[in-house]
Formats: C-alpha cells, sequence, structure tokens
C-alpha cells in the first residue's frame, strides 16, 4: 500500500506541477499579452485597414458602376419613349400628308373634269354652229343652184312661148322668192 500511497504522491505531486506550469508567471503574462498587443497593433495597421480600405473602394466601384448602370437604363427608356412619340409623330404627319395629297389630287382631278366638260361643251356648241351653218350654206347653194337651174329652164320653156316681158316678170317673181 505504501506503493500507491507514493504513487497517489508523486501522481498528485505531479498533477500540482502541471497546474502551475499551465499557469505562467505574471511577467511571462505581460510579455504575451503586450506582444498580443503590438501583434494586433501591427495586423490592424498593415492588413485590416489596407483589406478594409480595398473592400470599402471596391464598394464604391460596384455602387458607382450600379448607379451609372440604372442611369443609362432611365436614359435609354426616355430615348425609347422619345423615339417611340416621334415616331408616332412622323406617322400623323404622314397621314396627315397622305390626305392632303388625296384631297389635293382630287380637287386637281376635279378640275381637270371641270375644265374637260367645259372644252367639251365649246367644242359641241362650236361643231353645232358650224353644222348649222353649213346647213344653212347648202340651204342656201341648193337654193340658189334650184333657182338658177329653174331660170334656166323657164328661160328655155319661156322662150319658146313666151315674151321676153313676160320672162322678167317671171324671173323677178323667183327672185321674190328666192329672198
Amino acid at each position: 500500500m505504501n506503493q500507491i500511497v507514493e504513487i497517489n504522491r508523486s501522481t498528485s505531486e505531479t498533477l500540482t506541477e502541471m497546474f502551475q506550469s499551465l499557469f505562467p508567471s505574471i511577467p511571462l503574462f505581460v510579455a504575451t499579452v503586450l506582444s498580443f498587443i503590438i501583434s494586433f497593433i501591427f495586423l490592424y495597421i498593415f492588413l485590416y485597414k489596407p483589406v478594409s480600405k480595398f473592400v470599402k473602394d471596391r464598394q464604391t466601384f460596384i455602387q458607382n458602376n450600379i448607379d451609372s448602370s440604372i442611369e443609362s437604363k432611365r436614359l435609354a427608356q426616355l430615348a425609347q419613349e422619345q423615339a417611340a412619340d416621334s415616331l408616332f409623330q412622323a406617322h400623323e404627319t404622314a397621314q396627315k400628308i397622305v390626305v392632303k395629297a388625296k384631297i389635293e389630287a382630287e380637287k386637281v382631278a376635279n378640275e381637270y373634269i371641270t375644265n374637260a366638260k367645259r372644252d367639251v361643251q365649246i367644242i359641241v356648241r362650236n361643231a353645232k354652229m358650224d353644222v348649222e351653218r353649213q346647213e344653212n350654206e347648202f340651204y342656201e347653194n341648193s337654193k340658189n343652184h334650184i333657182v338658177q337651174t329653174s331660170v334656166e329652164l323657164a328661160k328655155k320653156i319661156l322662150s319658146k312661148e313666151i315674151k321676153p316681158n313676160i320672162e322678167n316678170e317671171i324671173l323677178l317673181e323667183l327672185e321674190k322668192m328666192q329672198k
């Protein structure tokens, strides 16, 4: 049993030494804390600040690109709306021009038709007058020709049977009838 007690004692001493070795001495503790603080300051100055500055710059760059993209999209939509409005106005203007052209074409066509009808009426009236004039000329020429032929015939008939003074009377009567 002695052995067991000795083993227990030696184990207990070993454990006590182990626990004491776990807790450092105050100068070692202060040195460790100071080295941790120095390491922290060193890492903060040389690692955290540049990395945080880089992250902040990158975030600003991304946000600027997003803002620029949103603005570009807004401007594109505005330009698209303006183009659609311009296209609509151009379409309306084209429709108005087509309507005006149709109206103008109808006016011109009506004017040509009216002028043509007037010209046809003038031509028909002139043709009727010409036909009437030619009929009158033909009638006068025929009448004159018939009278001359009748006079000559009458002269021939009368020369054989009637005296010259009766012949003159008949000729005068024929001339009166002719007028």
